[in-house]
């Protein structure tokens, strides 16, 4: 008689068991609920068979996938290293194209081009007097134009002899090594230029002065315009070089060529920047791009142009979407893909462009797309 409650007991437990997974077996195949309820006698109702809220059946049109959303992103650097003197903007701060985003010192190019420019003067001054020789040696002499010339020959030679000796300067203070301030190689080399340009001039007063003392010959014309297209050729290639610094001044910023974000920004004021390092991540986020991979035996589905419903986790609302483009090539290929089991594995990246004007999506989200066929 004492074993009599727990026999009692465990055939309660047995029966609640019994009762559990019946619940849970119609609970998952409702279906089957209701032809138990048939044969039953009792009438099949939703109310009355214990289901659970479920996905409806994917239509057999329809084809599902998945993958992750990315941004269309940028890489910044600059043609030009050196020192970082300013940095704009922060992660995460929003820019538009033509920002001016870092600056890299450039003072050492600014110099170079106040040299160039002087350079371009000169050579500016030598086409003109190029330009009135030819055009005096063309006019009948004349003794005050004589008179000139001769006072232009004593000037160009005295100019001669005081860049010779500024050479001579420059080269012995380089050999002796001694003072407060040793020239360097561009120095020499200016005065080079300079004891050359003053020789040019020299020239050009001498073959003046006896243009104007006896006229000009054909032959002397000649010569006369050959010295105005060399002193034209010496102007353009120094103004080709005030160009060229021009465009490595430009290269030593960096400005946004996009309406984007700073993903990243790889730089401090004060670090040596090297040419061509990367030194801010930027992206456009208000057109981002899904990609996802359809199997081989679903490419059909897919086409250029058609629409796709975009669903993430963040967010209940789907957002459309188009194909843009479909890879010519399987990803993950077997290196021997031989039998059709095989074949059905092999998938191709689908890209699917999303309108994130609103600002709802992020790149790196994971999200799932559905194509169907008679989506519009």
């Amino acid at each position: 008689m004492k074993r009599t409650p727990f026999v009692i007991a465990a055939i309660l437990l047995l029966l609640v068991g019994a009762v559990a997974i019946g619940w849970i077996y119609y609970q998952d195949n409702p279906d089957e609920w209701d032809s138990f309820l048939e044969e039953m006698g009792g009438q099949p109702s939703s109310s009355t068979a214990p289901k659970a809220e479920k996905r409806s059946a994917r239509n057999q049109d329809e084809l599902e996938a998945s993958g992750s959303i990315e941004a269309n992103e940028f890489l910044l650097s600059t043609l030009t290293g050196g020192r970082i003197v300013d940095v704009l903007v922060e992660e995460g701060q929003a820019i538009a194209a033509g920002d001016l985003l870092l600056r890299i010192d450039d003072a050492h190019l600014q110099a170079r081009r106040d040299a160039l420019l002087a350079i371009v003067d000169q050579a500016a001054a030598v086409l003109t007097a190029a330009q009135a020789q030819l055009a005096m040696a063309i006019a009948s002499p004349r003794l005050e134009e004589i008179a000139a010339a001769e006072g232009a020959v004593q000037t160009a030679s005295a100019q001669v002899d005081l860049a010779s000796a500024g050479l001579e300067g420059v080269e012995a203070a380089i050999d002796s090594g001694e003072g407060p301030v040793i020239p360097s190689d561009q120095d020499l080399a200016a005065a080079e230029a300079q004891v050359e340009m003053a020789r040019g001039q020299l020239a050009q007063a001498q073959a003046q002065l006896v243009l104007v003392s006896s006229g000009a010959t054909v032959h002397d014309l000649e010569i006369l315009e050959a010295q105005v297209d060399q002193a034209e050729a010496g102007l353009a290639a120094a103004q080709a070089a005030i160009r060229s610094i021009d465009i490595e001044i430009e290269n030593a910023s960096i400005s946004s060529p996009i309406d984007g974000v700073v993903l990243q920004r790889l730089s401090n004021p004060g670090e040596i920047a090297a040419p061509a390092a990367a030194l801010f991540l930027v992206a456009d986020l208000d057109e981002l791009t899904l990609t996802v991979f359809v199997p081989e035996a679903e490419l059909g589905k897919v086409m250029l142009g058609q629409r796709a419903l975009v669903s993430v986790d963040a967010n209940e609302d789907a957002f459309d979407g188009i194909v843009t483009h479909i890879s010519s090539a399987a990803e993950f290929t077997p290196r021997n893909v031989q039998t059709q089991e095989e074949r059905v594995h092999m998938v191709f990246a689908v890209k699917i462009l999303l309108d994130n004007s609103e600002g709802l999506l992020r790149p790196g989200m994971p999200a799932d797309a559905t194509f169907a066929e008679s989506m519009e």
